[in-house]
């Protein structure tokens, strides 16, 4: 039977892992200047019950602004249906955008997608004629957006950037679950 410092070790070590994933990503997905013209795709991610912008909504809306108003990409497209609940992801993070100064000439809607996939295959002939793209989510899902950016739009791959921050200990609980729901949707890709 293995000791109790051992085992608790070894949880420790497992959840960090998700934190240290995290940063990791992050820390690979640091948008650069862009080459020419530049625009920016976010995910999408449920808004909360009663409508209001979540907290991951947010990391992602000021990470996209502030790449686009940096680098003045045009245009922003913020993608996801109502998924989860009534209420469009998208609207939902289009108010929070403006709220921090993106020009609403700037941003484009896309309300019909329920995954990243079709977040994705919905929003690229948005971004027809831009020079760099910014794929904005979270450090670890930024990264499959531009997987599936790649799978999907494969001529203009080599114009598609990942795009997150890193915010130590935040909903630290979430980070578990998605890291490995990440991991997960990792290797099914490698499979397919």
């Amino acid at each position: 039977m293995l000791p109790k410092a051992c085992i608790a070790g070894g949880v420790i070590i497992l959840l960090f892992s998700a934190e240290f994933s995290f940063w990791l990503g992050s820390t690979n997905a640091q948008a650069s200047p862009p080459e020419g013209t530049c625009g920016v795709l976010v995910l999408g991610y449920p808004s909360r019950s009663d409508g209001l912008l979540s907290a991951e909504q947010r990391d992602r809306v000021e990470t996209a602004v502030s790449v686009a108003l940096t680098y003045k990409c045009d245009p922003v497209v913020i993608s996801g249906g109502s998924v989860h609940n009534e209420f469009s992801e998208a609207a939902t993070m289009a108010l929070q955008a403006v709220k921090l100064g993106l020009p609403r000439k700037s941003i484009r809607l896309e309300e019909k997608a329920t995954s990243t996939i079709e977040n994705v295959r919905f929003s690229a002939p948005k971004l027809e004629g831009v020079g760099t793209i910014y794929i904005v989510s979270n450090g670890l899902h930024a990264h499959r957006g531009v997987r599936d950016f790649c799978r999907e739009v494969p001529n203009r791959c080599g114009q598609v950037r990942p795009a997150a921050r890193y915010y130590p200990f935040r909903r630290y609980f979430l980070k578990f679950p998605a890291a490995l729901h990440e991991g997960l949707a990792r290797l099914k890709s490698s499979f397919t």
